[in-house]
């Protein structure tokens, strides 16, 4: 706390430094103490406290930039030291480790998923009839198409600076190199009923903390699949891609997120959507990326990066003007990063018009 506490002044007096590094030796000595209390049972007397601070360290990590330290604008993007990605996987674990506790009636955490459960976006979303599956489908087309496979710079074969913003992508635009093609569908199995198979498959732990984690998404390949590490990947990557076309349908209507009632099958029917909620949405993206999906961001994959740019554009105008200010200045900074080396490597991250054509 304390070390959130010195960083959100930092934000606000930006030219005190030593509150920054005051929060980086807070942090320090949280850590410290937190591997060793990680290193003892998780009990009904300490989840909601380590729980709290695994949520403290996330929002910690979305302040931090110090990966962009030393890196010239005009050279490759390097994402490979961004703790927000690294570090997130705590939060999943220290959640599954201590699932039945956070979860027991009464508790801090199962009243809080059930009032405001990040999913409400969603539900909301296909009330209103927003469109967010013809663009999770661009984003899924970019994917397939090996264009974008890899993070090398490519010479330009055009300038892309002379096509005008927002305006509807013309035909020979390369996300469109997809249609037709067809996607690659993936049959679905509960996990509870292939895991005593899977146990008998020489898979390492991350492994199976990530089919885990497919599974408590309801995106479980079939047993043949598994063998398949680009299946994990794709559907790892669905995931967030959801996620990221859900916050770019509500910013296209262009109507305050505030005007959004929440879905009657939620608790706090009757009011409307808040700021809180786009965040919550927006902190579940890097969550949620585990695994293959996290390695494609920190090797600052093109897939990755188109997806990634219009998360932080999203999150920055959604959250424009709010409170949220441990958001702001990783939304602002790496957008324009991110446009810049998609740019350099002759990619345009204008998807404007394209769910038209990819059906």
């Amino acid at each position: 706390m304390l070390a959130a506490a010195a960083k959100h002044i930092a934000y606000l007096q930006p030219n005190e430094r030593h509150l920054g590094d005051a929060s980086a030796g807070f942090l320090l000595k949280c850590l410290e103490a937190y591997r060793k209390t990680l290193s003892t049972a998780i009990t009904a007397q300490n989840c909601d406290a380590l729980f709290g601070t695994a949520i403290l360290i996330h929002y910690l990590c979305w302040t931090n930039l110090d990966f962009l330290e030393g890196q010239n604008p005009d050279d490759p993007l390097d994402l490979s030291e961004d703790r927000l990605f690294i570090l997130s996987r705590g939060i999943r674990d220290v959640h599954i480790a201590a699932w039945p506790m956070l979860h027991r009636p009464g508790g801090v955490w199962e009243k809080a998923g059930i009032f405001r459960p990040s999913s409400i976006l969603e539900d909301a979303a296909e009330i209103a009839g927003l469109r967010w599956k013809s663009i999770r489908r661009v984003f899924m087309a970019a994917y397939d198409n090996p264009r974008y496979w890899g993070g090398q710079r490519r010479q330009q074969e055009k300038n892309l600076g002379s096509q005008q913003k927002g305006t509807f992508i013309s035909q020979d635009h390369p996300f469109l190199d997809y249609v037709n093609a067809g996607t690659p569908r993936m049959s679905t199995l509960r996990f509870e009923d292939v895991w005593p198979m899977l146990k008998s498959f020489n898979f390492d732990v991350l492994r199976v903390n990530d089919i885990a984690n497919l599974s408590a998404m309801g995106q479980v390949p079939t047993l043949v699949d598994y063998a398949d590490e680009k299946m994990i990947t794709r559907a790892a990557f669905d995931r967030i891609a959801t996620r990221v076309a859900v916050m770019l349908a509500f910013l296209r209507e262009g109507r305050s997120i505030h005007t959004y009632p929440v879905p009657s099958t939620r608790p706090g029917s009757g009011m409307m959507l808040n700021d809180t909620d786009v965040f919550t949405y927006a902190m579940s993206v890097a969550i949620l990326c585990f695994g293959p999906a996290v390695r494609l961001v920190l090797s600052a994959d093109s897939r990755a990066l188109i997806l990634m740019y219009h998360f932080y554009h999203a999150t920055n105008k959604l959250l424009q003007g709010t409170n949220m200010w441990w958001s702001m200045e990783r939304s602002a900074i790496l957008e324009v990063r991110m446009r810049n080396e998609l740019s350099a490597r002759g990619i345009n991250v204008c998807i404007h018009g394209a769910e038209r054509f990819v059906l």
